[in-house]
This record gives C-alpha cells, sequence and structure tokens, in this order.
C-alpha cells in the first residue's frame, strides 16, 4: 500500500503552505455549533500538524448559549492556548438598543458568566481574548 498522496498542496514547499493555510484562515469565523473541523484538517496527518496553529490562531470563534460554551470548554488545553478570539454571541434586549449603559452591564454581566463557565470547565484563556458581541447591537465579524 502506497503512501503517497496526489496532493499539490503537499508538493509545495512548506512556507509556501504556511502562506496558503494564513489566507485560509485570516479573518474567518467559526461557529461552533458545527462539530466538525475544516477538510484541511482532516485530510491527513501532514496537513492536520501544519494547519492546526494557523486555524486556531487565526479563526474567531462563535459561542451561543450555555451548552455550547460548555462543550467549547472541552477543548485540548494546547488547542485552546491559542486562541486569539472567542465571541459569546447573545441578544441585546430591546431597552438597550440605545442605552449605552445598559449595553455595558448587559455585556460584563454575559462575560462574567461566560468567563465562569469556562473556568469552572478548566479552561483558560489569554487576556482580551473573550468578547461578547450583542446581536443587533454589535457588528458580527
Amino acid at each position: 500500500m502506497s503512501t503517497r498522496t496526489d496532493s499539490r498542496l503537499q508538493d509545495l514547499p512548506r512556507e509556501i503552505r504556511d502562506v496558503k493555510y494564513e489566507h485560509l484562515f485570516a479573518g474567518s469565523a467559526f461557529v461552533t455549533v458545527r462539530t466538525e473541523l475544516p477538510g484541511i484538517l482532516l485530510a491527513c496527518r501532514q496537513l492536520h500538524a501544519e494547519a492546526t496553529k494557523p486555524f486556531y490562531c487565526l479563526t474567531a470563534f462563535q459561542l451561543c448559549g450555555v451548552r455550547q460554551t460548555k462543550r467549547f470548554a472541552r477543548m485540548q488545553a494546547d488547542h485552546s492556548a491559542l486562541l486569539t478570539r472567542l465571541e459569546y454571541i447573545t441578544v441585546a434586549p430591546e431597552h438597550t438598543e440605545k442605552n449605552v449603559e445598559a449595553r455595558d452591564r448587559v455585556r460584563d454581566s454575559a462575560l462574567s458568566a461566560v468567563a465562569r463557565e469556562l473556568i469552572v470547565a478548566g479552561m483558560t484563556l489569554q487576556a482580551g481574548v473573550l468578547k461578547v458581541v450583542l446581536w443587533g447591537v454589535d457588528d458580527l465579524t
């Protein structure tokens, strides 16, 4: 049985593949409702090893709800250490639409609750990684 693949990506020099991974994941959002990883991480062990770091470093992960947060918190510690953007998306109550102070209170409350869930589950994040996005108020990127 041959171990050779017909992948043109693997025929490229490593430096070029790294640039391709950066272009693939830069600015992307990964909604964690999906449990499967992007196909490139599943293609073969070599591509998984090469593309894992850019995937976790360059992707904005988006969470909605406690259940999703708990499932996400079970991520491997070496992967969670690579995260640079984790967004918790929640709906802004109607009365906060034009009231900045009320929005800030909702955002702070949600941030504390999500951080607590992640800590209880054993996940630690670098400062500034977790952000609360208010649906209908903030831009989703």
